[in-house]
């Protein structure tokens, strides 16, 4: 996540409603005083704004927000949270939802591809723009 990084993404599974430990140990050592964020007469300031974030998920079941599961989704909200204190408030999430449903892991899969596919072309459409 350094200076000159434009881009970054990652995928994360929803692991009891929440996120790895390998991802919530990764996190512990990006987010730095001085590097990622500061504190200052208002508080804290992430330093990593202007950047775009793109996170995939995969989940066994479905935590869309008007669905029963939702409240037990920690993933997303802790995410943006983190992601949002070290600055990068332009998030984007992409849910594989239902993954543990066999008849439902295609479609569910698919539709995320479309999503990632979607935003891959928008962001080549965008840089050939701005190298003009």
């Amino acid at each position: 996540m350094g200076g000159h990084n434009r881009r970054w993404g990652t995928h994360v599974q929803l692991h009891h409603f929440t996120i790895s430990w390998e991802l919530k140990a990764w996190i512990d050592q990006v987010v730095r005083v001085g590097k990622t964020m500061t504190y200052g007469p208002t508080g804290p300031k992430g330093l990593l704004g202007g950047k775009k974030v793109v996170v995939v998920t995969s989940r066994g079941g479905f935590y869309s927000a008007d669905s029963p599961s939702a409240q037990s989704d920690f993933q997303e909200p802790y995410l943006r949270r983190i992601l949002g204190f070290m600055g990068l408030t332009d998030v984007t999430f992409i849910h594989a939802q239902n993954q543990a449903r066999r008849e439902q892991v295609e479609p569910s899969r698919a539709a995320a591809l479309e999503q990632i596919r979607q935003i891959v072309s928008q962001t080549a459409n965008a840089a050939e723009y701005l190298s003009h």
